[in-house]
């Protein structure tokens, strides 16, 4: 007895979901033939490809839905969203690749020229500078020691130091440029210093005083190197790095 009435449900409720699949949509009745597919027995997630197909083809997004059965709407909505899933993955693993070559290309250039920060001093407008020759605006001067890690002689440099407080915001991005008298040799350290108008660094000026040296984080990223003879390497828009070959 139960068998038959569960056989005899089972029957309705195929019978129903065939017929509401069987019907075919037109503009005039896409909005009947709507309410037919909600009050309908479909599982949620084929009234779901409907209403988004419908969505989809009301803006202008996806196809054409006139003439063809709710199945059929139904069927290629469910291809359509299996077809980008299947693209979005791609490009996620693209983009994953891309971004460990890039940070791998971004770890070795900051290793080929390694700098840092061991000093900074304050240097206030001299009143008299126009005498004098002194400063005539508040300065900032940092001293930097830094060492050529590669394996060829470094002509010239440039790159960004990101200065962050304690708490990890940003402070500072000094944009530093190197071009020293003498070439430096791999494996040779070398100290320098650059001196930078206290203006630049606006509110920001009072953290940078207040907050002793070694509780401030230095972040240096290279962006080009230029070694002796001739060839580079310059971190392109990506983040990647391209190497130019010695002419």
């Amino acid at each position: 007895m139960w068998l038959r009435v569960i056989v005899v449900a089972l029957t309705l409720f195929c019978i129903s979901c065939s017929n509401i699949r069987n019907e075919q949509v037109t503009k005039s009745n896409v909005d009947t033939v709507g309410r037919d597919v909600a009050n309908s027995k479909l599982p949620d997630a084929d009234k779901t490809a409907f209403i988004a197909a419908v969505l989809r083809s009301a803006m202008g997004a996806g196809s054409s839905i006139d003439g063809k059965t709710v199945g059929q709407i139904i069927d290629q909505e469910k291809q359509d969203e299996a077809t980008q899933a299947a693209r979005e993955q791609a490009q996620a693993a693209l983009d994953a690749q891309a971004k460990t070559r890039a940070d791998a290309a971004e770890r070795a250039m900051a290793s080929a020229v390694i700098l840092s920060v061991y000093k900074i001093n304050y240097v206030s407008m001299d009143p008299n500078w126009f005498e004098t020759g002194g400063a005539s605006e508040d300065q900032v001067k940092f001293y930097f020691n830094g060492s050529n890690q590669s394996t060829k002689t470094v002509r010239a440099f440039q790159g960004t130091m990101t200065i962050e407080d304690t708490l990890g915001n940003k402070v500072q991005d000094l944009q530093l440029k190197f071009t020293p008298n003498n070439d430096i040799p791999p494996h040779v350290t070398f100290d320098t210093a650059q001196t930078f108008d206290a203006t630049g660094f606006g509110s920001d000026l009072t953290s940078l005083k207040t907050t002793p040296l070694s509780r401030l984080k230095l972040i240096w990223k290279p962006s080009k190197i230029v070694f002796s003879d001739g060839s580079s390497m310059t971190a392109d828009a990506t983040g990647g790095v391209e190497e130019s070959p010695t002419p």
